[in-house]
């Protein structure tokens, strides 16, 4: 007679490496998820270049004068659009953090905010900037610039 030997493991056994195995993949997650906040800030950033684009793509096709007004104080800018032949402010709406918005207010994703030194980036009816200066953006990490005449957006680091 030959003598019986079991294969496989036990209960045990299992459970114990399961048991490994988890607690491994937890740490392994919290080690390479990206950080929260550095990808809001990045979202924030890429909301606000493409404000900016649109603004000049109204001006344009709208015949109107656009400007993005920040204030400085309260980390907040909007979009307002005047109509070329001088009729009353309207201010537009920008689409942020999934819902149309009047102000877009940016206090909990940065410590500074400032559109050069008039707060103000205005477009006129051809898609041009109104300046002919470069126009610095001051944010928390990176700055952009934004071109003079063209508006073309960069990250400045």
């Amino acid at each position: 007679m030959k003598p019986y030997h079991r294969k496989g493991y036990t209960l045990f056994e299992v459970v114990l490496v399961t048991a490994i195995i988890g607690i491994l993949f937890s740490l392994a997650i919290v080690t390479f998820s990206p950080d929260q906040k550095q990808i809001k800030y990045k979202n924030t950033v890429e909301s606000l270049v493409q404000h900016i684009a649109y603004a000049q793509q109204i001006a344009q096709t709208e015949n109107k004068y656009v400007s993005l007004i920040a204030n400085s104080e309260l980390r907040t800018y909007w979009l307002q659009s005047i109509p070329a032949d001088a009729g009353d402010p309207e201010n537009i709406p920008l689409w942020f953090n999934n819902a149309f918005e009047d102000i877009v207010e940016l206090s909990s994703y940065t410590s500074a905010l400032g559109f050069g030194d008039r707060d103000t980036i205005t477009f006129t009816p051809w898609g041009l900037l109104e300046s002919s200066n470069d126009i610095l953006i001051e944010l928390e990490g990176n700055d952009l610039n934004v071109s003079g005449i063209t508006g073309f957006t960069s990250i400045v680091n």
